[in-house]
């Protein structure tokens, strides 16, 4: 029985299988990992403009409460 085993496991056919399935799982894995570190560069460049964007918003901000534009209250939730 175990002669027809070990002929089974040595074969070239299932050697070839295993060798074609271990490929493709590896491409698929490597895919996985490209997609997920490009998706951690795009959060990361969103970010990045994000905060970019808080800090143009912060000098408009401050440039016109120092030229009279924005007063102290204006954002306290009252209408006129």
């Amino acid at each position: 029985m175990t002669g027809i085993l070990a002929d089974i496991l040595t074969s070239p056919l299932l050697q070839g299988i295993i060798a074609t399935l271990a490929t493709v799982l590896g491409v698929v894995l490597f895919g996985k990992h490209q997609k997920k570190k490009g998706a951690e560069d795009a959060r990361t460049q969103d970010k990045e403009a994000d905060h970019e964007r808080a800090a143009q918003i912060r000098d408009r901000i401050e440039r016109a409460r120092n030229n009279g534009g924005v007063h102290e209250f204006d954002d306290s939730g009252y209408r006129d």
